[in-house]
């Protein structure tokens, strides 16, 4: 036998003694992809139910309409709380939830008294002239009826933000003068007007009230008294008469309106009949 059959021989052997290495049978590798599906289907499902269970918690901690309100009540102001009492007696002060959820309730609507305050800027050289910027207007129980920012029709040289609380951007899209005159004189229109110096707002509104429909907290004679006779500040009556502090910082004029009203209404009698005697 030659040497290269010899060859052939010993190769052959060492290739018969290696184990056969198959591919899977068709079925083995269905039934293994069957398994790998399972598998991820169960993580799949697993994940999904996490999922749920997260936004499902979520849910529940997110605040209800129920509770929103009671967060609104909690933020509500001393003034306003005070204001929502059907008489003048002002010790016991009204959960504002009551605000909050009483959409149908009369005290919601204009009624026949109205405290207005307005918040001004400067115009003119060196922002010495007053310009009407913003006018807010509420009734008897604080509810605010009208919050407008007004656009003058001179240029602004001094928006006296860190009094007025008006930025130029409240401005720049405000509604004309005119427009808030209008609805002003319509609004106030055979109701009693009562203000805090009501007599500058007016001016700078440049409208006229009867001086029978108008009631002005700085005329009361004991608001006068705790300035030594001269004309008291809203800031000083509602520090002295409500510890209630206010305007601190930027002035904000439906706080200051709310803050008339409470003032007229303590001393509403009083006010009232000297306003019967001066006519």
């Amino acid at each position: 036998m030659s040497e290269l059959s010899l060859n052939w021989k010993k190769l052959s052997s060492k290739i018969s003694k290696k184990p056969s290495q198959t591919r899977p049978s068709l079925a083995k590798s269905k039934t293994q992809g069957r398994q790998n599906v399972m598998k991820t289907s169960r993580v799949s499902k697993a994940l999904l139910i996490n999922v749920n269970s997260h936004y499902s918690a979520s849910s529940q901690s997110s605040p209800s309409s129920k509770d929103k309100s009671s967060l609104a009540s909690r933020n509500a102001s001393s003034i306003q709380k005070m204001l929502w009492t059907r008489d003048n007696n002002f010790k016991a002060q009204v959960d504002a939830e009551v605000i909050v959820n009483s959409p149908d309730d009369k005290r919601l609507e204009p009624g026949k008294y109205l405290a207005m305050d307005c918040e001004f800027v400067g115009i003119g050289k060196d922002g010495e002239h007053n310009a009407l910027a913003r006018v807010s207007i509420v009734n008897f129980f604080g509810h605010v009826i009208m919050d407008e920012y007004v656009r003058p029709k001179a240029r602004v040289t001094d928006f006296r933000t860190s009094i007025s609380g008006v930025a130029p951007w409240h401005l720049k899209d405000a509604t004309p003068f005119d427009d808030v005159q209008k609805k002003v004189s319509a609004l106030i229109k055979d109701r009693i007007l009562v203000g805090h110096a009501i007599a500058n707002d007016l001016e700078c509104l440049q409208l006229s009230h009867p001086r029978r429909m108008l009631r002005d907290t700085v005329s009361c004679s004991e608001y006068r008294k705790v300035a030594g006779g001269r004309s008291p500040s809203l800031r000083k009556l509602m520090q002295h008469f409500f510890k209630i502090n206010i305007q601190d910082g930027e002035h904000s004029s439906v706080e200051d309106a709310r803050a008339t009203m409470l003032l007229f209404r303590r001393a509403k009698d009083d006010i009232e009949r000297n306003m019967e005697r001066r006519n």
